[in-house]
């Protein structure tokens, strides 16, 4: 394979894992990125874990070695088992936008395609296939592919392992084209579940933290009905409540090219004291 395909994509898988490790916590030790050849005709990449302990060694991802950040990485960039990953998922998608998704369970979402199937994913990864600058590193990746002679890419979890789901073929490469457009803000709004870690109980419009089971993050309080509810003690707040809700996300770029992510509560839907109750949960049904 030409060194000048090769390059730019190991460089894009490399931000990939980086930033799929960054988003699962700002405290997890860095991932970097190695790869050696395994035989004539092919690559295996191998992700190393590098701890800050002088003394620890790497722990080499595909030997192996059971760590729950290299897995859930690895679910994250290409299959969880009963969920898709980013790489199967922007597949799924065929090049399009999200139709419809809806969270059944606080750790995944059901997404619908515009050929009308269903899939499910974590949440993290719709954030993940919804972001310009993620689906651009995920373009360069399979770029390769459009080379004569290069057929496929699969991600295993040890050599020799046969790859689960279907790997990426050259005839799925339009799927993961960058339209201009994706440079530009996006915004969306779906129905999820969402447990309260810090209310705002000002009078101004409320900016709480609140946790969708993955991350933490801030969302306004648009919903004025809610709200003053809220002001007027019709509604109080204690451990561990949660509210369903319509969240919208819009992502921009700011003028210095940082990606930003603003949320927003636009309707409450229900309010469960001390946790949501598990009748209450919507079961994603296989």
């Amino acid at each position: 394979m030409d060194t000048r395909d090769l390059a730019p994509a190991l460089l894009a898988l490399s931000n990939l894992v980086e930033q799929i490790n960054h988003r699962l916590s700002h405290d997890n030790p860095p991932v970097h990125l190695h790869f050696r050849a395994a035989k004539r005709g092919s690559l295996t990449i191998n992700l190393d874990l590098q701890t800050t302990a002088a003394s620890a060694d790497a722990m080499p991802l595909f030997a192996g070695t059971d760590t729950s950040t290299l897995s859930r990485i690895l679910d994250i960039l290409w299959d969880g088992g009963h969920t898709l990953g980013l790489f199967q998922l922007l597949k799924f998608l065929g090049g399009q936008a999200p139709q419809e998704t809806e969270r059944t369970s606080m750790s995944s979402v059901q997404v619908s395609n515009a050929f009308g199937s269903t899939v499910r994913t974590s949440p993290l990864v719709l954030q993940l296939a919804t972001d310009a600058r993620i689906k651009q590193d995920v373009a360069r990746v399979v770029r390769p592919l459009e080379r004569e002679g290069i057929t496929s890419f699969v991600v295993r979890r040890q050599v020799g392992e046969a790859a689960a789901p279907v790997p990426i073929t050259e005839d799925d490469v339009p799927a993961f084209a960058v339209q201009a457009t994706d440079s530009g803000p996006t915004e969306d709004t779906s129905t999820t579940l969402l447990q309260i870690v810090r209310p705002d109980l000002s009078d101004a419009t409320p900016r709480w933290e609140v946790t969708d089971g993955t991350s933490k993050f801030n969302a306004r309080v648009t919903d004025e009905s809610f709200a003053e509810r809220v002001r007027t003690r019709e509604v109080t707040f204690g451990h561990n409540d949660a509210i369903r809700a319509e969240l919208t996300r819009r992502q921009y770029r700011t003028d210095r090219g940082a990606l930003r992510t603003e949320y927003g509560i636009s309707r409450v839907l229900n309010h469960y004291p001390g946790g949501v109750p598990s009748a209450q949960l919507p079961l994603f049904e296989e």
